[in-house]
């Protein structure tokens, strides 16, 4: 199950985004907060519970405590809501107010102060498709996060050169699975569901996961947007 949390205080985003991440992300659960303090505490209830959220969506402009209070940055209410995610959350920065001066130098200062935050994305409001962007920029890391875990249960978590260049001999498991890899039909349940997977979601997948698949894999792209991946 993968958790998003979104803050916003516009009852309108909430009621247009949450529908559209439920049907567009399989498997993907949204919780909502209108608050600074109540997505607080809903992320550390989270934590809590060993169930932190993968994914926080985070009007910068908000109120602390009510719906319809002053909003501003309110930057100590917003890094307790940071801490509260757990620094495993990628959190999407989503605002109308991109140009302005004050949220340019915080969101500079948020991405210095929080070096374990995996990622933090900046949607524009402004733009046009902001929301079509924000759910595309959400399955990416879905769909490159899960290919990964499969990824390196497989194959562990070694570089590609680094598989090249170690001098050990393969063990009885790796000649195996490199016939496996030649033989379709030796394949294990695992390595079909991985492979099934990246020739399904190549187009969303991160570069650098790209990558990592290439030093085992050759990605054959045989019709537009369809890939192939061969041994």
């Amino acid at each position: 199950m993968t958790r998003v949390l979104l803050v916003d205080n516009d009852p309108n985003i909430h009621k247009r985004l949450t529908p559209r991440l439920e049907m567009e992300i399989p498997g993907i659960e949204v919780d909502s907060a209108e608050t600074l303090r109540d997505a607080t505490e809903q992320a550390m209830a989270a934590l809590a519970e060993e169930q932190p959220y993968d994914f926080a969506v985070l009007d910068i402009m908000l109120p602390v405590h009510k719906r319809d209070g002053p909003e501003n940055l309110h930057k100590p209410e917003r890094r307790k809501l940071i801490e509260a995610l757990g620094g495993q959350a990628v959190v999407f920065n989503i605002t109308v107010f991109l140009r302005h001066p004050d949220v340019s130098e915080f969101l500079v200062e948020e991405n210095l102060q929080n070096t374990e935050q995996p990622r933090t994305v900046v949607i524009d409001k402004t733009e046009v498709g902001w929301e079509d962007n924000l759910i595309k920029q959400i399955r990416l890391n879905v769909h490159s996060s899960r290919i990964e875990r499969q990824f390196d249960r497989i194959f562990g978590t070694r570089r590609g050169s680094e598989r090249r260049s170690s001098p050990r001999p393969p063990s009885l498991a790796e000649t195996r699975l490199r016939s496996d890899l030649l033989v379709a039909e030796d394949l294990t349940q695992d390595l079909n569901v991985l492979i099934r997977d990246i020739e399904l979601h190549w187009a969303d997948l991160k570069m650098e996961l790209k990558k990592k698949i290439e030093t085992v894999f050759q990605v054959v792209e045989f019709e537009p947007g369809k890939f192939g991946l061969r041994s």
